[in-house]
């Protein structure tokens, strides 16, 4: 694929709950090579853009809203992200029904999928991660 993806931000809104033990808190890593040419499988269309580690000292509940962005604004961009997962867990994209996390933590790659008709030129992918109580 000739097409280069650029992971321009990674918005993380964390909700900071104060419940009968103290404030829940969350600590988020995410260790990618900035450098790194980051170019989608043709066959799963898909890309893996390093590792991430969501830690909580309490449950919570996560989405992500993704948004594509052209690199030229004059272009037209036919992509669109059909899931988020850190290592094996699928993050929900719908904030009616967050990923439940009841373990405190999610650890692993970060893997983006996409759908297309035609393999896309160069795009932006704009995350936002939401974090509830649960």
């Amino acid at each position: 694929m000739s097409g280069k993806l650029y992971i321009i931000f990674l918005f993380f809104w964390v909700l900071i709950v104060i419940n009968i033990y103290g404030v829940q808190y969350i600590v988020i890593t995410w260790d990618y090579d900035e450098n790194q040419k980051i170019s989608i499988t043709e066959q799963t269309n898909s890309v893996n853009i390093g590792t991430m580690s969501i830690y909580s000292n309490d449950k919570f509940k996560v989405y992500v809203t993704p948004k594509i962005l052209p690199v030229d604004e004059n272009e037209l961009v036919q992509i669109q992200v059909s899931s988020v997962k850190v290592g094996e867990t699928t993050i929900s994209m719908d904030p009616y029904f967050p990923t439940h996390v009841t373990t405190k933590w999610l650890y692993g790659t970060l893997n983006l999928n996409f759908i297309f008709f035609e393999p896309p030129n160069d795009f932006m992918v704009i995350l936002t991660f939401t974090f509830m109580p649960l």
